[in-house]
């Protein structure tokens, strides 16, 4: 192999090995995100929320139900959505757009839902006056827009179905 050809394959490697640990990475874009749909991906932008600032908060939660705040956002269990006592964090990331994140991972719950209420009273006006809650993937994609109550006070609210990531689009 000549020396010229090993560079090429050296940095062909080194530009595989890049582009891997980007895709890779848990820090999502801000500001925007692609909404995947059945007609191509579309830029549906999230809230941006200048300032929003990192707090977490972990209760254990039983069949009694109860109420987790981190940040700008609630969520609140009613009772019998959990049947044994569930070690429950609510993490909202130091970021741009107001972000949560649910822990443990995948946990789901009976057929009481709970809610997440999130406050945007400090969020950027979008494009449309009908913000949303949604459900983004770990590159800050949004997989689905939640049926989305708009409340007084700059809340907004809907139902949550398992841990995930959850954040405010228009």
């Amino acid at each position: 192999m000549s020396r010229l050809t090993a560079v090429r394959a050296l940095a062909f490697i080194t530009a595989l090995l890049s582009a891997a640990t980007m895709a890779c990475s848990d820090d999502g874009p801000t500001g925007t995100a692609v909404e995947l749909g059945t007609k191509g991906p579309k830029v549906a932008p999230l809230a941006y929320c200048p300032g929003t600032p990192y707090d977490s908060t972990t209760r254990t939660i039983g069949a009694g139900g109860g109420t987790i705040v981190a940040g700008r956002g609630t969520f609140v269990i009613p009772a019998n959505a959990v049947p044994v006592p569930t070690t429950i964090t609510m993490v909202q990331p130091a970021d741009s757009v107001t972000s949560y994140r649910f822990y443990p991972e995948g946990l789901q719950f009976t057929t009481a839902q709970p809610t997440l209420q999130i406050d945007y009273s400090t969020c950027v006006k979008g494009p449309t006056d009908a913000p949303q809650i949604v459900y983004l993937d770990n590159m800050g994609r949004i997989l689905e827009r939640l049926p989305t109550t708009v409340l007084p006070k700059h809340l907004v609210q809907a139902l949550i179905y398992h841990f995930s990531r959850y954040a405010i689009a228009y």
